[in-house]
């Protein structure tokens, strides 16, 4: 069913076939940004920033409407932005990239927020602490209780973090080891819904702070399997630069236009605080 959405990066053969490549996560509550740079080619042209970027056109438009909402170019976070009031996203409702041509089906590139998902309860055990080098060190077991739904997520991405918005570290799955993925590129770790036995997430946990933690404050998010994709092939990237692997990175880009490639996703975050005792 995702065959449709993935592809490995083609790379222009000639630097007058120029494409952008666009990379856009919505979250549902915040700005709306799209970093748009443009691609290499076989020739040995590096990517490189766009020049002008002010004289792009590239808006987003809700639903079946005919008008969308222009991003603007933030020079200081060198990124496309759209303020959240200008359009705030709702779950269940499609959004279009405009601007950027059509994917080979003959339609703009699109993609539908998901519903939020809620975390029942996180039940921790084995609870252990002891110092080293001046730093307490935590560590612990943790259950992540997803609540049933008609609806069940495809994708989730979660992030453990302290009261303090320090990350816990994963150091084991510890159940349905193949429907986890630990990510490498930023904080947190990625769950293909359809793998997992139960609507049970198990984890080790550990921290290493300057001191002890007292809560466990859990981001749980539903996404799109265009973010699934596009993190697991950046995690894949930088776990293993030089591809070794037997199976090489494959990329989920659902922007495949004449005029980009790229990635077009969307995410709903839940959070949830526990304490610890």
């Amino acid at each position: 069913m995702l065959a449709s959405c993935i592809d490995v990066l083609p790379i222009p053969s000639d630097i007058g076939e120029k494409k952008l490549f666009v990379v856009c996560e919505m979250q549902v509550g915040e700005h709306v940004k799209a970093d748009v740079t443009y691609t290499g080619t076989a020739n040995g042209v590096l990517p490189k920033d766009l020049e002008v970027p002010d004289t792009f056109n590239i808006s987003l438009a809700e639903g079946d409407k005919d008008f969308g909402v222009p991003f603007r170019f933030d020079s200081k976070e060198e990124m496309f932005l759209i303020e959240k009031d200008l359009i705030p996203l709702k779950q269940g409702v499609r959004y279009k990239f405009r601007g950027i041509g059509n994917n080979p089906n003959t339609s703009e590139p699109s993609v539908v927020i998901p519903e939020a998902v809620l975390i029942d309860t996180v039940i921790l055990s084995e609870i252990n602490t002891y110092s080293e080098n001046s730093k307490f060190v935590t560590t612990m077991k943790c259950i992540v209780k997803i609540s049933k739904n008609e609806n069940k997520p495809a994708y989730l991405f979660l992030v453990p973090k302290t009261e303090n918005n320090q990350i816990w570290t994963v150091t084991r799955f510890e159940k349905d080891q193949g429907g986890l993925k630990r990510l490498h590129h930023r904080e947190g770790f990625m769950v293909d819904y359809d793998r997992l036995t139960t609507d049970e997430i198990h984890l080790s946990l550990t921290l290493t702070s300057s001191s002890l933690p007292t809560r466990i404050k859990m981001d749980v998010s539903n996404v799109t399997s265009a973010f699934y994709q596009y993190n697991n092939y950046l995690s894949n990237i930088v776990s293993d630069p030089g591809q070794s692997a037997q199976i090489p990175a494959i990329a989920g880009f659902n922007i495949n236009t004449e005029k980009a490639f790229g990635s077009f996703s969307a995410i709903n975050t839940t959070q949830r605080s526990f304490e610890i005792k």
